[in-house]
């Protein structure tokens, strides 16, 4: 389950989680600097959407951060990258002014989530996507407008498809705002890109293979790791390789080497000779000698592997 709590290094404590979040973006409004913060959408299944960034002023060839704040409403939640084998990930369209470029969207770490008695991934509580914009080296003085295009499904015992647009804008002067950070929401958007799953040890061994043609069995062998560390291990697959509705059989195979395997059920309708299979693992007691209990995984598929698809 998410952490519906955050202690940040300024020494706020975090306990109701959306309400806090909106008292923080009622707080941002009020800092808003050279522009005024469109209204969140709320609509079936969310409470509040709309975008925040940690700055006031853009500044010329500086990359600053955008984030599309969701809190669905109460008992609903919204989907991760890969869904699962249900729901559908929220998706951002972007139309730049000329010269700025945005990364793709940095996920938190999913949970698992139910829809009608089907597990899929995703967020029960607020989260936000992040998205960094890249400002070109040059760029006059002026006010500059960002349009984020949003598709989402938010979903209980019913889901609510949803599409709205948001426009964002921010001045570039950079002698009018010499210091152009927002500390507040700067604390807020740091709080989520911890929860970004950063890429796997080095030293960590990975492989995959096809057992049949409904089962694939990932092997992992992780220095320090013994069956004693294994907490409750779950794997969310970043497409539809994986059935997320089928639970997930762990073998504890060499404890000196750390050695273990996860057998997962792969639908039929799973992506066709996929070249990776990829995703995040988490392990509730942590990882040996790591501060993240995620840890985002790719494996290539052996060559020859689907050799019918």
């Amino acid at each position: 389950m998410r952490d519906t709590g955050f202690l940040w290094d300024s020494g706020w404590v975090i306990h109701s989680f959306p309400r806090t979040l909106l008292c923080i973006l009622a707080l941002q409004g009020a800092l808003f600097v050279g522009s005024t913060p469109a209204a969140p959408y709320q609509g079936p299944g969310i409470q509040s959407m709309k975008l925040v960034s940690d700055i006031n002023a853009i500044v010329p060839g500086e990359t600053f951060t955008i984030g599309l704040l969701i809190v669905p409403e109460p008992e609903h939640h919204t989907y991760w990258k890969g869904p699962g084998i249900v729901g559908v990930a929220t998706s951002i369209e972007w139309d730049l002014p000329e010269g700025f470029e945005a990364g793709p969207i940095l996920w938190p770490a999913p949970e698992k989530v139910d829809m009608v008695g089907i597990a899929a991934n995703g967020y029960r509580e607020a989260t936000i996507l992040l998205t960094e914009i890249e400002v070109p080296e040059t760029l006059p003085n002026g006010m500059y407008s960002f349009h984020a295009k949003v598709a989402w499904m938010a979903c209980s015992t019913s889901c609510n498809p949803g599409l709205t647009e948001f426009t964002f804008m921010r001045p570039c002067n950079p002698g009018e705002f010499p210091n152009p950070e927002n500390p507040s929401i700067k604390l807020l958007l740091d709080s989520f890109r911890k929860e970004i799953p950063p890429p796997a040890p080095e030293s960590w061994k990975k492989k995959v293979k096809l057992t049949d043609k409904n089962t694939i069995t990932l092997t992992l062998s992780i220095p320090e790791m013994s069956q004693e560390l294994a907490g409750s291990i779950e794997f969310f697959c970043d497409d539809m390789q994986v059935n997320s509705d089928e639970p997930t059989k762990l073998t504890w195979i060499d404890n000196p080497t750390g050695t273990f395997e996860l057998q997962f059920s792969r639908p039929d309708f799973a992506p066709k000779a996929p070249s990776q299979f990829s995703g995040v693992i988490r392990n509730s007691a942590g990882w040996p000698s790591a501060d993240s209990h995620f840890f985002e995984i790719s494996v290539p598929w052996p060559e020859g592997t689907f050799p019918d698809e």
